[in-house]
């Protein structure tokens, strides 16, 4: 939706966590950018909503970040119908694990209530260059990625508690033709 975003589909190159997870979204190409999704909630409640983030930030000849650096991105879901928003800023170190090419190891996570309707999930990195503790200059083309994006209704405890009971019941049922 602005700036240029570089979608990294190499084999071997590593994504987050996980296996098969060689594309991903890296928020900074050519300029400092965002993405765009819009879904369609079908039954409102409380959601889960994850995704894995990690980066790269480095010299314009390759050095790396001091450790210390810091990358930024938001993250927010935007109701079309009367524009509410639930945003998060999430930011990371080198000493945090958190890029030179690799990823956070435990995704960002958040519960969201959402009625039925139309959102929007944005990804924007809030990285547009800077100086490192070291007094490097780290270029704008540098910065945040995501990948395993998951927007997911989560069980209500009533469901839950009908399916256990049932499940409970199936196994009574077999134990009891089981004697006979």
């Amino acid at each position: 939706i602005s700036g240029s975003i570089d979608l990294v589909n190499v084999p071997g190159f590593g994504g987050p966590p996980g296996p098969g997870n060689n594309q991903f979204v890296e928020l900074n190409g050519d300029n400092p950018g965002a993405i765009r999704q819009t879904v369609t909630v079908d039954t409102g409640g409380l959601y889960d909503f994850s995704f894995y983030y990690g980066g790269y930030a480095a010299t314009a000849d390759g050095q790396d970040a001091a450790s210390d650096y810091e990358l930024r991105l938001r993250a927010r879901i935007v109701d079309s119908t009367n524009n509410v928003v639930h945003s998060a800023v999430v930011s990371w170190s080198i000493a945090a694990g958190g890029f030179n090419g690799s990823w956070i190891n435990t995704p960002y996570q958040a519960q969201i209530n959402l009625t039925a309707g139309t959102y929007d999930i944005v990804f924007e990195t809030l990285h547009s260059g800077g100086i490192d503790s070291n007094g490097n200059e780290i270029p704008n083309y540098f910065g945040p990625r995501i990948d395993s994006v998951n927007l997911s209704l989560v069980p209500e405890p009533a469901s839950m508690l009908a399916l256990s009971a049932g499940l409970a019941g199936l196994l009574g049922l077999r134990r009891r033709q089981a004697r006979c």
